[in-house]
């Protein structure tokens, strides 16, 4: 009754062929015992890298989570630096107009300026050439 115990061996001392197929089941045994030894240890092998993968690859989602996170702010990091920028360009324009409504108010006030000068010189000459008095 030693069902599947691989180290047990036929023990026959009878010279014959019965001894031979007794030592060539023997030599099975130990052989099919190796093969055994070798599954089990090549099996203890691919479960201890199944766990490393296993590990790793929780690793690698946490990484990912992390990854994801830091997307999500830089995304909204940008979305702020858009709109920031936005406001910033709405700024220059209205500041832009506003400089040119200026430059044309002082435009118009410098050629108002002129004209008066001019006409004023002009009738200065006038009343010179007809030597007017002016009080």
């Amino acid at each position: 009754s030693n069902e599947g115990d691989l180290t047990q061996q036929i023990s026959v001392r009878s010279g014959d062929e019965i001894e031979q197929i007794a030592d060539n089941v023997n030599a099975m045994l130990e052989s099919i015992r190796k093969i055994m030894l070798s599954v089990s240890h090549n099996s203890n092998q691919v479960e201890a890298s199944s766990r490393k993968v296993a590990s790793e690859l929780t690793g690698a989602q946490e990484n990912i989570v992390d990854i994801s996170a830091t997307m999500e702010q830089m995304s909204a990091g940008m979305q702020e630096t858009s709109a920031s920028l936005f406001q910033i360009n709405e700024s220059v324009e209205l500041t832009w107009k506003y400089t040119e409504d200026v430059k044309e108010e002082v435009e118009a006030d410098l050629l108002e300026e002129r004209i008066d000068a001019e006409y004023g010189n002009w009738l200065d000459e006038k009343f010179e050439q007809y030597d007017v008095k002016t009080y």
